[in-house]
């Protein structure tokens, strides 16, 4: 018997006794078409897993399927959707069940298997933050084998196989707040996916610098050229103790000792978004000769003649030179007293230096022509 057509048979009984009467009788029976039920779907899939059955059943008029899940249908070739919000595979058993309009029955089972769906998730410790911005990015996703991250920033996709926590720098050269997509895209060892998405906000980075002549003699007067960008506010830390505000201040180093005072200028600047930048450069003092020294008699009658000097310049490491207004000179610090041959009125000088820096002072004397015999000195003004 086909799948389409119902038979007609007849049967005829014919009976003899032993003494060659006979009867007979005649029945017919109907054969309706045979009914084959038959489908094909996949077998395995992601949740959610929706399934396109495909009715390939045979003699059949109407259709019972039940899909393992509470759900039915009646539809020949049914369309339907599986879910698993579990954390394992969820086995679903299928059964069809084929009736003919004779109502000839059939069935058969099948299962299709829902893959659990990965979860994807992520915490961070900040969402939003200045330049450079280091995120720690930590993996509390559940059922997952490969983790790929996309940080927004056109850095990536970097693929990682484990829940170790994830690093990641985030810089903004703009003028304005940049925000940047921070995925992270799940997939299970049976290919199932799932993406989570959040916004990563970075500051307008902040860069500080400045230029300063970087050494001179005490009283040393530097003045600051503030090359800061995108900075607000400043502070200063001239490195002596001393601080300001202004954005492109000027200071006087002193330095009293014999050696050279070293000292680190710190500028920290601040943005509108309380971004912090600093950078520390040093200005060198040298310590610097104050020239002084003492001569007398400041004036004197010849022959008296020589001078008596005291060097009073400030304590230190340097080189002397004076000078004695005739022409003659001396390297000595403490030449003790000069004697002239003449008299006259001389400038005497010293020049104190040393590699770096200079001073100099002069002071007169006089030394007047001998006084005649038997005159009285009666006064003298300078």
């Amino acid at each position: 018997n086909d799948y389409t057509n119902s038979e007609t048979f007849t049967i005829d009984l014919l009976v003899t006794s032993p003494q060659g009467c006979t009867s007979s009788l005649s029945r017919e029976i109907k054969v309706f078409h045979k009914v084959e039920a038959s489908f094909t779907s996949i077998t395995e899939g992601c949740h959610p897993l929706i399934v396109d059955f495909t009715n390939n059943s045979q003699g059949g008029d109407e259709y019972n399927w039940e899909f393992g899940d509470n759900g039915s249908s009646i539809v020949e070739s049914p369309v339907h959707t599986y879910t698993n919000i579990g954390d394992n595979d969820s086995v679903y058993n299928i059964k069809l069940l084929v009736t003919s309009e004779d109502q000839c029955r059939d069935s058969i089972y099948g299962q299709v298997i829902v893959h659990a769906k990965p979860k994807a998730r992520f915490i961070v410790d900040n969402s939003v933050d200045c330049p450079p911005f280091e995120l720690t990015i930590q993996n509390v996703s559940e059922a997952g084998d490969t983790y790929n991250w996309n940080f927004g920033d056109g850095y990536g996709p970097v693929t990682t196989t484990n829940l170790n926590s994830v690093n990641h720098t985030y810089s903004n050269d703009t003028d304005e707040t940049q925000t940047y997509a921070l995925q992270l895209d799940v997939v299970s060892v049976h290919g199932c996916t799932d993406t989570i998405t959040q916004n990563i906000n970075v500051y307008p980075s902040i860069s500080v610098d400045f230029e300063r002549d970087s050494a001179g003699c005490s009283p040393y007067l530097s003045e600051f050229s503030n090359n800061s960008v995108r900075a607000f506010n400043y502070e200063w830390d001239f490195g002596d103790g001393t601080s300001g505000s202004l954005t492109y201040p000027t200071h006087t180093y002193f330095n009293n000792s014999m050696n050279d005072e070293v000292y680190d200028v710190k500028l920290k600047g601040i943005s509108k978004f309380g971004c912090i930048d600093s950078v520390t450069k040093q200005v060198t003092v040298y310590p610097s000769p104050i020239a002084e020294f003492d001569a007398t008699p400041v004036y004197q009658y010849f022959p008296n003649v020589t001078v008596y000097l005291t060097n009073e310049t400030n304590d230190g490491y340097w080189n002397f030179q004076w000078g004695f207004g005739d022409g003659q000179t001396s390297t000595l610090e403490d030449p003790g007293s000069y004697t002239y041959s003449q008299w006259g009125n001389y400038n005497i000088s010293l020049s104190v230096s040393s590699d770096h820096c200079q001073d100099s002072i002069s002071h007169r004397i006089r030394i007047f022509a001998p006084i005649p015999p038997n005159i009285d000195v009666i006064a003298f003004k300078n």
